[in-house]
């Protein structure tokens, strides 16, 4: 695989980052069986941050340092695909 072809990957993934973030409220989503799998691909940490201050959204530019954000807690700050399904709780 050529690098050009990498780039384009990447680009391609950037233009809908909705596609690529978890249904719910936190930074991951389970599968139908309940188990944890996904985390966002977006989410990063700051290891030189205190812990508190070290999530990143790398889609949206958010950092838990600017905002007293809770990413750090792998809770989304982001807004988006915020739905969950009730069913899959009961």
């Amino acid at each position: 695989m050529t690098r050009s072809k990498k780039l384009r990957g990447k680009k391609r993934r950037m233009r809908n980052p909705e596609f690529f973030i978890p249904k719910g409220h936190y930074c991951y989503g389970y599968r139908p069986d309940g188990k944890w799998v996904h985390p966002c691909p977006f989410l990063r940490f700051d290891k030189t941050k205190h812990h508190q201050e070290s999530g990143i959204c790398e889609a949206f530019k958010l950092r838990d340092a600017d905002n007293y954000g809770l990413l750090w807690d792998w809770v989304k700050e982001c807004d988006v695909n915020d739905e969950y399904d009730e069913d899959f709780f009961n």
